[in-house]
This record gives structure tokens, C-alpha cells and sequence, in this order.
């Protein structure tokens, strides 16, 4: 069995390993956000209205800094998050700068940028 030394990580803070891991904990916060919404809100008595939940991280991570969006389009997407919780996550993923996933091999085996 080979073994792997991972003392590489201790982590610079531009690193591809820093980058890496602060990226995977963005997206497991995320994700753990929008899940848990996703599960109380189903609880509700009916479709939550958007100003219902105005101002909760969950209509932020839904408006994504868009100040220009309508109130159909918070609610369609609200009911995107209700429906398909993942389709809504993934949408997080193609939006992040650098996939993690994608580096992390290169983070274990030690390699830079």
C-alpha cells in the first residue's frame, strides 16, 4: 500500500489547497443551507410567499445580489429550491470560480498552482 505524506497542507493563503478548501466549505455551507430550507419550508401550511421569507439567507443566496429581480422571479426560484433542492445547489457550483472537486488530487499529491 503507498502511502500519501499530506504535510503540503499546511495551507498559504493563495494557495491551490487554501483556494480548494475554502471553496468546498462555501459549497457544503451552501449546501447544508439550502437543504435545511428546503425541509422547513416544505413543512409550511402551503407555498411561502416571497415576503415571507424576505431578508432570511434563503432569499439571499435566491437573489444572489440581484437587485433588479421581480418578485415571479424569486418565487419561481424559491419553488426551484422547493422542488429540486440539487438543481438549485448545483447552480451555486457552476457559478464558484475554481470547482474544488477538481483539485483536489492535485491538493494531495502536493502540487502547486
Amino acid at each position: 500500500m503507498k502511502v500519501v505524506n499530506i504535510d503540503h497542507l499546511e495551507l498559504q493563503e493563495n494557495s491551490v489547497g487554501s483556494q480548494t478548501i475554502q471553496g468546498q466549505l462555501a459549497q457544503d455551507v451552501i449546501t447544508a443551507i439550502i437543504l435545511d430550507a428546503q425541509k422547513s419550508l416544505k413543512e409550511w401550511n402551503g407555498m411561502p410567499k416571497w415576503d415571507e421569507i424576505e431578508g432570511s439567507i434563503v432569499s439571499k443566496l435566491i437573489q444572489r445580489g440581484d437587485t433588479k429581480m421581480t418578485i415571479e422571479e424569486k418565487e419561481t426560484k424559491l419553488l426551484n429550491l422547493l422542488q429540486n433542492p440539487q438543481v438549485f445547489i448545483n447552480s451555486f457550483e457552476l457559478n464558484l470560480s475554481q470547482d474544488p472537486r477538481k483539485n483536489w488530487e492535485r491538493v494531495i499529491r502536493g502540487e502547486s498552482n
